[in-house]
């Protein structure tokens, strides 16, 4: 956006050391900006999901980066105690409009189909929305049928009745939608 860019024309040149924070996210629109305006001598990236393999690597490296330095895993984060042991479960709800979703998933693979995207789709799906009504509007189709994902009305009695079951056990509760959390922040009265 038009503030980043300022933004970074501002601090350009006043720091030695960049270091990025979340950098598998340095495909998204503007986050290269970042990167290409820091005459930074110094750059470190961080990430806890970044592989060689991914889009984000390439730009890294692009950006003068370099190669990854230190890598580990959880579970040898595990074994250090420097995180704390956890499984992982999967519990599958029933939407609450199964068909609604099912259709704007449908608009959104076709989009990606009859456009042979590949890679980051998402990525090139929200560079084409300007140029292209079919890309904004796959990108509409996958805004509803996430929100219809995340609103799934059960979902609340799913993490009720993990509450219940593990009533003396410390539990962190994510979600990737702000407006979600303040749902369960209200119904459980737990912080947000």
């Amino acid at each position: 956006t038009r503030r980043s860019s300022d933004l970074v024309r501002k601090l350009r040149d006043q720091f030695g050391l960049l270091i990025l924070d979340e950098a598998h996210h340095l495909t998204g629109s503007n986050y290269p900006i970042i990167a290409d305006g820091y005459l930074a001598h110094y750059r470190l990236a961080l990430s806890a999901t970044i592989s060689t393999k991914d889009q984000a690597y390439e730009i890294l490296m692009e950006k003068g980066f370099g190669p990854i330095v230190y890598e580990t895993s959880s579970t040898k984060l595990v074994e250090k105690k420097v995180i704390t042991g956890f499984e992982v479960e999967t519990i599958k709800v029933d939407l609450d409009n199964p068909q609604d979703y099912k259709d704007n998933i449908y608009i959104l693979q076709q989009y990606i189909k009859s456009n042979r995207l590949k890679g980051n789709v998402f990525q090139q799906i929200v560079f084409r929305v300007n140029q292209d009504p079919q890309a904004e509007n796959a990108l509409k189709s996958y805004r509803i049928a996430k929100q219809l994902a995340f609103a799934a009305s059960n979902k609340l009695e799913i993490i009720e009745d993990i509450i219940r079951r593990h009533h003396d056990d410390k539990i962190l509760i994510f979600s990737d939608v702000v407006a979600y959390c303040e749902k369960i922040q209200r119904k459980f009265m737990i912080p947000c």
